[in-house]
């Protein structure tokens, strides 16, 4: 490993000195030991970067899984995995006039061929309930799933047809 540049080094010194400083105040200031004053002084870092991602967060909802959550399942994943710090889907668009889904979709004519893709965009009301919104939802999934079948014919088979959500806003 190539050792650090002098500047670097420097720079790192500044921060730690800062740190120490900033524990050893905490300490004097709230009357407690050491140990307990870093633990202060994390969990308020932590507070702090979860409040700048709950405002991030609330302009959306965007899919952890960077090829999207499989648009079906969505209801599923939120009651199953839900995040800690962050509410539920529904509770984060509860006010909004319309929520605005993102997607994709994928068609495959046999297992072995590439899949023919392409983005969808559908809105709907999210309403004033639970059920309001998750019924909202469906609907307009369901209707994007209904439009593209048709227009691929009718012919398609349902097991290799998928589709995704990617974004909600």
């Amino acid at each position: 490993m190539a050792r650090l540049a002098k500047r670097h080094r420097q720079a790192i010194a500044r921060g730690v000195r800062r740190y120490w400083r900033r524990v050893k105040k905490t300490s004097r200031e709230r009357n407690v030991g050491i140990r307990e004053a870093r633990t202060i002084i994390k969990v308020a870092r932590q507070e702090e970067q979860r409040k700048k991602r709950r405002v991030i967060e609330a302009r959306g909802w965007s899919s952890p899984d960077p090829e999207g959550e499989a648009a079906f399942n969505l209801q599923d994943r939120d009651r199953m995995q839900p995040p800690p710090w962050r509410p539920r889907l529904y509770e984060q668009f509860k006010g909004y006039p319309s929520v605005t889904i993102r997607g994709y979709w994928e068609y495959r004519a046999s297992p072995q061929s590439t899949a023919v893709s392409d983005t969808w965009e559908r809105s709907f009301d999210p309403g004033e309930t639970e059920d309001d919104f998750w019924s909202g939802y469906f609907e307009a999934v369901r209707d994007t799933h209904d439009e593209i079948l048709e227009g691929m014919g009718g012919s398609a088979q349902y097991e290799r047809f998928a589709i995704f959500v990617t974004r909600l806003s």
